[in-house]
């Protein structure tokens, strides 16, 4: 518009080198409703985030099932009848995402019943984390493959029966 346009450079590289050298990923370890936080073998994870709103709670009661009992001693719990979202960046990829589960305040079976989606794909219906784990104060892991294509990981807990809740997230 004023004077004469300009450019120093330009770069045009082809889908298949960006393909086979993606951008660098580093894991993402959230403690959901808790402090940053570093495991007996040295893993940090990182204080609670990437999460739209809802409380968190926490108890000093001993968690059963597992050698990193802290990530399970807090809780982030959205309240029904809003979902739970969490939502990362992440390069487009194959992940894996590890859910971290112990129901630290019902205690008992159907108190607590929600539906996982991640980007959109319902991949647990009804969960019920007393009834998965065995009972109240006892860890459970979900594990669930997931290939991103819009640079984003959303997990959405859906209530079904009060409030969802989750108390770590891990995506390698």
């Amino acid at each position: 518009v004023i004077s004469n346009p300009k450019i120093s450079a330009i770069e045009i590289l082809s889908s298949t080198t960006v393909a086979s050298n993606p951008p660098p990923f580093s894991p993402i370890r959230v403690n959901a409703g808790g402090a940053a936080y570093t495991d007996g073998s040295g893993t940090a994870w990182s204080a609670d985030t990437g999460f739209n709103g809802g409380g968190a709670f926490s108890t000093g009661a001993a968690i059963a099932n597992t050698t990193t009992p802290a990530l399970y001693q807090s809780e982030r719990y959205m309240f029904a009848p809003a979902n739970l979202i969490y939502t990362f960046p992440v390069p487009n990829a194959t992940y894996n995402v590890k859910l971290k589960f112990a129901e630290i305040y019902f205690s008992a079976a159907g108190q607590r019943v929600f539906n996982i989606q991640i980007n959109g794909t319902t991949v647990e219906s009804n969960f019920d984390v007393f009834t998965a784990a065995g009972g109240a104060n006892k860890a459970i892991d979900k594990t669930y493959p997931v290939t991103v294509t819009t640079g984003q990981i959303v997990i959405s807990l859906v209530p079904v029966v009060s409030n969802p809740k989750i108390s770590a997230i891990e995506i390698q």
